[in-house]
């Protein structure tokens, strides 16, 4: 019995070798062929640069070739910073922010509200609080009913009565994930990244729904700021934070303003969102995000008011060369931590064979 063990144990040590050695194998093949294609697109890229003409041989210099050389200077200069302004691009996106206390009630009478708002002002995203939407809601896609053609959006539910965020989002024009943040808050938020094209520096969304009188609000907020920006150079945020922020000299408004000191970030919404006559609904960014546009305005669906506004921010490119080396040093880096495993499993087996 024991033969046959040793038998069976040897063949299946056989065939994890044998499948290891194939792993091994395509993952180099793959990091050959990542490094065979980044060299291809380095030289394509050098190819498409338009290489100095070396001309006729210069003549002695004079007076006027010292004019004319410090303006070809100065026009090379400026063709250089021209260059090294294109790596970035504006990017205007048209944004809302309103709490909607309840969209379920705009689908259940089929309500045109969110369209209209929407198509009326070109919006690029549409920041919602206080949806009320639950998972039946999510599941079957009823709140793409009540949005324009072309719009999706991401969303976060209460798992109860009441709350719950979402983004609206125009989902041909840009490139929208789900970006997970893996800590437990006692508010709501949700937040995606946004970019027009693949290789544009993405910016980051949060929208955020704050219950009245949540106590652990500022330190959990604080921690959510840390990731995103640590994640993210461009953030964009939102929300019904139910904080009185016209009235500066509440313990709650000093708080909020020292946590966005602490980040320097600032809050661009003012005068009343509310029936009531309060600042709830926040628009916040850091000074780096050109903003405009901004009213807040009446609507027919809701107790808040609407904040629309825009945003322009500079958005770097990703430069493809960049990804692909970050592609080849991954493989690497996983081929080299497989035969550092494996080394480790020979030792202990040698150990334990000794034993």
């Amino acid at each position: 019995m024991k033969a046959i063990k040793d038998e069976h144990e040897t063949e299946a040590s056989k065939s994890l070798r044998d499948t290891a050695k194939k792993i091994d194998e395509a993952a180099k093949n793959l990091s050959e062929k990542l490094s065979q294609i980044t060299k291809l697109v380095k030289k394509a890229v050098n190819k498409s640069r338009p290489s100095p003409n070396p001309g006729p041989s210069p003549d002695p210099p004079s007076d006027d070739d010292d004019e004319s050389s410090s303006e070809s200077e100065s026009s090379s200069d400026s063709s250089s910073s021209s260059n090294s302004s294109s790596d970035e691009e504006e990017r205007e996106l048209k944004m809302a922010l309103v709490n909607a206390r309840s969209v379920n009630k705009l689908i259940r009478e089929n309500d045109r509200a969110l369209i209209d708002l929407i198509l009326n002002n070109e919006l690029d995203v549409l920041l919602i609080t206080e949806t009320w939407l639950n998972v039946n809601y999510l599941t079957d896609g009823a709140l793409r009913r009540i949005l324009p053609p072309r719009y999706n959006f991401l969303s976060f539910p209460r798992f109860g009565r009441g709350g719950g965020v979402a983004i609206v989002f125009n989902e041909e024009a840009f490139i929208v994930r789900h970006v997970p943040y893996h800590c437990d808050t006692g508010f709501e938020y949700v937040a995606a990244s946004l970019r027009r094209q693949k290789t544009d520096e993405p910016v980051l969304i949060l929208n955020i729904y704050r219950p009245k009188a949540y106590k652990g609000f500022f330190d959990e907020l604080h921690a959510l700021l840390s990731w995103a920006f640590s994640t993210f150079r461009l953030v964009i945020i939102g929300g019904d934070f139910n904080i009185h922020v016209d009235n500066p000299g509440s313990k709650e408004s000093r708080d909020f303003q020292k946590l966005l000191d602490d980040f320097g970030l600032v809050q661009h919404v003012s005068g009343p969102t509310h029936r009531g006559g309060h600042t709830l609904d926040l628009v916040i960014t850091r000074p780096e995000v050109a903003f405009s546009d901004l009213s807040v305005e009446r609507n027919n669906f809701s107790d808040h008011r609407t904040v629309l506004f825009t945003t322009n921010v500079s958005v770097k490119h990703l430069d493809p060369i960049n990804i692909l080396e970050g592609m080849c040093d991954l493989v690497t880096s996983l081929i080299k931590k497989r035969k550092k495993k494996r080394k480790r499993k020979k030792r202990r087996r040698r150990n334990e064979s000794k034993k």
